[in-house]
């Protein structure tokens, strides 16, 4: 389900300055950038328990260890992030619009609330 254009969902600052607030005695968490996650860059923060996964305009968080480790949720809404498996054809740099015929599959996490769901299919220039 994406998210309606009625609806209103935390922007980023405010999910930033609430992450601060509840999970790191109101200091803004240290923040890694260029991690990767699934196949995704994305900003990595942690404490304790859970890990913390900054993409776009939306943060994720999956528990370090339990069984709840294999579910991540947005932090903002609290649903479960789900995963799209995103086929990519390889075109050549040196060729426009041309390749091989290779496919790559690259994994691509996404709020079903908050973030509209990623297309299927799409390119990589090497």
């Amino acid at each position: 389900m994406a998210v309606e254009a009625t609806q209103t969902r935390p922007g980023i600052e405010e999910l930033l300055k609430r992450l601060a607030n509840e999970k790191f005695n109101g200091k803004s968490p240290e923040w890694r950038k260029g991690g990767k996650w699934c196949d995704v860059q994305v900003s990595v923060a942690g404490d304790d328990k859970n890990w913390y996964y900054q993409h776009g305009n939306v943060i994720y968080v999956q528990a370090k260890s339990g069984p709840e480790n294999q579910s991540p949720h947005c932090y903002g809404c609290g649903s479960k992030i789900e995963l799209v498996g995103q086929r990519c054809s390889v075109h050549y740099s040196n060729m426009p619009l041309s390749g091989g015929g290779e496919v790559r599959t690259k994994i691509i996490p996404y709020c079903p609330n908050c973030e509209s769901k990623p297309s299927e299919s799409g390119f990589i220039t090497e």
